[in-house]
């Protein structure tokens, strides 16, 4: 009895074996293939590989095993072989991920180093590249890309100092400057936080700011007022929530022409926010300190 015992625990061994094996081929095997003797068996699973599998390390030591003569070096193959052979496999996916996701991320990392416009971006994807395999992977996800997109703007002139543009909800979404830091609550933080995303109209190298605080509402402007509104999904809309980065009228920094007043900027003036110019038509298009009123830093966001 205890021979009979020990035999059936060995043939449930074997059996296991065999089916980890063919599980790592993805087959299920037949009763008739788990009878099979040991080269047999391998060359079965050979043929019944899918052809994703051929080119993998896994079919190759199969191959190797199944054209050995030695018994041994097939049982191996099916008790441990296949599995080690799966591990290697395994590696040289998630290496070949971990390279194209690197290779990604760099690319990501230039295009908003070309544009100059996602600062945060970029500094966030040197971080992840210097990190681990799963730092980069988790940049990657459409989460953290949105986040990384996060900017906020301050006069280019450092003027008045630590102010910032945010929008008021109280005042129908109205755009000023006001001062802001990292010690501001969260809300007043939200309201100076901008994602800058590509152009709602799709101009080239324009870009619209999305509320970090209310998704789907963009720094537009009507009658000549900025303001952060909620997006109809229109043609006009998309139009006039589309600023185009211009290289900074003062000399440094960048403008931001609107896209649905050509020739009109976004200009700071006592404070409050317009799409303005040099035409003197308006109270705030006069000429006087018209380029640092309408030249901006982009800076880390104040809500992260």
């Amino acid at each position: 009895l205890e021979e009979k015992d020990r035999a059936e625990a060995e043939r449930r061994k074997e059996i296991a074996a065999r089916t980890n094996a063919a599980a790592l081929f993805r087959i299920t095997p037949s009763e008739a293939m788990l009878a099979l003797a040991d080269d047999n068996f391998i060359r079965e699973l050979l043929r019944l590989a899918p052809a994703d599998a051929k080119s993998s390390e896994l079919y190759a030591a199969g191959q190797r095993a199944v054209l050995s003569s030695d018994s041994a070096v097939w049982k191996q193959f099916i008790h441990t072989g296949a599995e080690e052979a799966y591990k290697k496999d395994d590696e040289a996916r998630r290496k070949q991920i971990a390279d194209a996701n690197r290779r990604l991320a760099i690319q990501i990392q230039a295009a908003a180093e070309k544009t100059g416009v996602n600062p945060h971006l970029v500094a966030t994807a040197k971080k992840a590249l210097a990190g681990t395999d799963e730092d980069v992977a988790k940049f990657l996800t459409a989460d953290s890309q949105y986040r990384a997109k996060r900017q906020s703007l301050q006069p280019a002139s450092g003027r008045p100092a630590g102010f910032y543009i945010r929008q008021s909800t109280p005042d129908a979404g109205e755009a000023f400057i006001a001062p802001l830091s990292a010690n501001s609550k969260q809300t007043d933080r939200e309201d100076g936080t901008w994602v800058v995303v590509p152009a709602l109209n799709g101009a080239p190298g324009c870009y619209s700011f999305e509320s970090s605080r209310k998704l789907g509402h963009y720094l537009t402007h009507k009658d000549l007022r900025v303001k952060m509104a909620a997006s109809d999904n229109s043609t006009q809309f998309r139009k006039d929530a589309t600023w185009c980065a211009k290289k900074g009228l003062s000399g440094s920094g960048t403008s931001f022409e609107s896209a649905g007043q050509p020739g009109r900027f976004l200009r700071e003036y006592y404070g409050d926010l317009y799409v303005a110019n040099k035409s003197a038509k308006n109270r705030f298009d006069v000429e006087k300190d018209f380029p640092q009123d309408a030249t901006w830093k982009i800076t880390t966001p104040l809500a992260r």
